[in-house]
């Protein structure tokens, strides 16, 4: 959320960043439905080894009923109090998401982006993760 609140986020970074998502993806049939999911804000989704809430309550808050991130070679920064301010993150997961969803929205990232999506401009990269709490190391 903090990137594409920054005054440096202008039309020309937000170019760059979905073209950039769009070479990420590597071309498997999930691709499309997995970025659907994600400009239409269904994160739920894209967790298919743990459910979202799982995965919100093991990064947000530590605390995990079916699995430890450490026992998926996560380390310390699968922590949110690792990689930003935690004081600036809400302590609920729907408070988050609607955070998130204002962002992504105001900065472009929606439904409509998926009507001018770029062309790929590197190869496509094939992925092996198979501690990834997400489907894009799926696609």
């Amino acid at each position: 959320m903090h990137l594409v609140q920054h005054p440096s986020f202008d039309k020309v970074v937000f170019d760059n960043a979905v073209q950039e998502l769009i070479n990420e993806l590597n071309g498997a049939e999930q691709t499309l439905p997995n970025l659907k999911y994600f400009l239409y804000y269904e994160f739920e989704k894209l967790f298919h080894k743990n459910s979202i809430n799982e995965a919100w309550q093991s990064w947000r808050h530590e605390i995990s009923a079916k699995f430890d991130i450490y026992d998926h070679n996560y380390g310390r920064e699968a922590f949110a109090k690792y990689v930003v301010d935690i004081s600036k993150i809400p302590l609920e997961l729907q408070k988050f998401l609607l955070e998130v969803y204002f962002y992504l929205d105001k900065a472009g990232f929606n439904a409509k982006l998926l009507k001018h999506l770029p062309e790929r401009t590197k190869p496509i990269r094939k992925y092996n993760n198979s501690y990834s709490l997400y489907r894009f190391d799926e696609i």
